[in-house]
């Protein structure tokens, strides 16, 4: 997985994690702010994301920031 695009395996990363917490794209939406579509082109590696938006995603999935990082 490392050749892959980093910001194809931070989406990944957040889609696993989202799931594992059996969230919804629209229950992070709801507790980020971002758009659903927006989440979805993160979750596919589409959209680059700015640092305040990941502090966003690591508190609407309920994940400590460093954990979204980890062996990226």
């Amino acid at each position: 997985m490392a050749n892959l695009d980093i910001c194809v395996r931070f989406g990944r990363r957040v889609q696993r994690e989202r799931k594992r917490r059996n969230l919804k794209q629209i229950d992070v939406s709801v507790a980020t702010g971002l758009t659903r579509s927006t989440i979805s082109q993160i979750e596919n590696g589409r959209q680059e994301v700015g640092l305040r938006t990941i502090e966003k995603l690591a508190t609407g999935i309920e994940i400590p920031l460093a954990a979204l990082f980890r062996n990226l």
